[in-house]
């Protein structure tokens, strides 16, 4: 027979006991990374799902624990801390093919003189959204796939008739929309151009706007340019700046130009020249442009052209069709070829230069076609400025 103190029970000793016998509850699954400490209060049980890679400490020892795991902890009622690891036996099920093609929706086109917007309303795909891509040639060649119903289209050549067209994706189908055939209308200058040059002080502005019959062009810069001479040019051809005419060149003789005689030589250390050229077709073999006495003459030969002399050149290729901004730049040690604001090639370039000598033909052919807003500086513009230029003149 037990004595009575024998069947005494401690309040300590009744707590251990009871908590021998807790139940088993949890309070949810938590989202957890970095550090986590568990002790003798809160829940007994707790579920765990590492979003990051997460340090238990627990009993006095850390366990860490890697990212993307689902982890029981569990306190015992002694007060010890055991885990147990979900194990990784997750069933995907099987993909459902995607035979449903997305509805293409309808292509709206709005365009000016140079530029298209197009729009698609409508489509739409039974399983979300669409991507688009777009195409000025009928479908020939289209823009990267993208989440925006919207793309503009810039550089275009005025009065222009081009067959636009769209195409949409659903990741595995794509649905051809029905082509629009829509013309560019005549361009209509913004003056942007003009505003874009001026704001950057040229030595010679030729915006190229002058009447039919004009004996000379008009010189919006701050250099005086001496004797104009026009061969083979014609004045008052429809416009391609900022003006409502541009001067048209007839490319049967390299005298087919506006040279500049009789100016004063200033020795330039740094220099920029641009223009805004229209041409029938891509791959012209001829030149463009001479600017600078000695041996620094930029041209369109076989491409865009820089040649020192009769040695040395740097070649992109040639000249898309139809209408586009050109400009060079030498920094006093190289000279940077751009078109339509984007660099195309450079070459190391060191001698002094001191004339504009004028526009047009010049060794080795003439230029057949329309050119505008002829700048020259006595400063090296930025690229970022010769982008701006093209982006005025809506050519990027």
């Amino acid at each position: 027979m037990q004595t009575p103190d024998k069947r005494l029970v401690t309040e300590e000793k009744l707590a251990a006991e009871l908590a021998a016998f807790e139940p088993a509850t949890g309070g949810g699954i938590e989202q957890v990374s970095g550090t986590v400490t568990l002790d003798s209060t809160g829940d007994p049980i707790r579920e765990f799902y590492t979003t990051g890679a997460t340090t238990f400490t627990a009993n006095g020892t850390d366990t860490l624990i890697s990212s993307y795991t689902a982890v029981v902890w569990r306190r015992t009622g002694a007060g010890s801390w055991g885990y147990q690891i979900v194990p990784e036996s997750w069933t995907t099920p099987a993909a459902t093919p995607d035979t449903t093609a997305p509805v293409a929706g309808t292509l709206a086109v709005d365009t000016t003189g140079t530029t298209a917007t197009l729009t698609v309303t409508g489509a739409s795909d039974d399983r979300g959204a669409v991507l688009y891509a777009f195409s000025k040639d009928g479908g020939t060649t289209y823009t990267g796939l993208q989440s925006d119903p919207t793309y503009t289209f810039t550089g275009l050549a005025p009065l222009t008739s081009y067959t636009w067209r769209h195409r949409v994706s659903d990741g595995t189908n794509l649905t051809l929309g029905a082509p629009v055939t829509k013309a560019t209308p005549e361009y209509v200058p913004s003056g942007a151009y003009d505003d874009a040059v001026l704001a950057d002080a040229p030595l010679y502005y030729w915006p190229l706007d002058d009447a039919a019959g004009s004996a000379s062009v008009r010189n919006l810069g701050s250099g005086s340019q001496g004797t104009q001479t026009l061969t083979g040019v014609t004045l008052g051809a429809a416009g391609i700046g900022d003006g409502a005419t541009s001067a048209s060149f007839a490319g049967t003789s390299t005298s087919n130009k506006i040279a500049l005689t009789g100016l004063a030589a200033p020795a330039m250390t740094a220099s920029s020249m641009e223009m805004i050229i229209s041409i029938g077709s891509g791959g012209q073999s001829i030149p463009i442009l001479a600017q600078l006495t000695g041996s620094w003459n930029i041209k369109r030969y076989q491409g865009f052209t820089y040649q020192s002399g009769s040695t040395g050149y740097v070649s992109s290729g040639s000249l898309p069709g139809g209408r586009s901004h050109i400009a060079a730049v030498w920094t006093g040690t190289e000279a940077v070829f751009y078109v339509n604001g984007a660099e195309v090639a450079r070459k190391a370039y060191t001698s002094t230069h001191n004339a504009f000598t004028g526009v047009g033909g010049e060794i080795g052919g003439g230029f057949a076609g329309r050119i505008a807003g002829v700048a020259t500086y006595t400063t090296a513009l930025a690229p970022a400025r010769v982008l701006a230029h093209a982006q005025a003149a809506g050519l990027a």
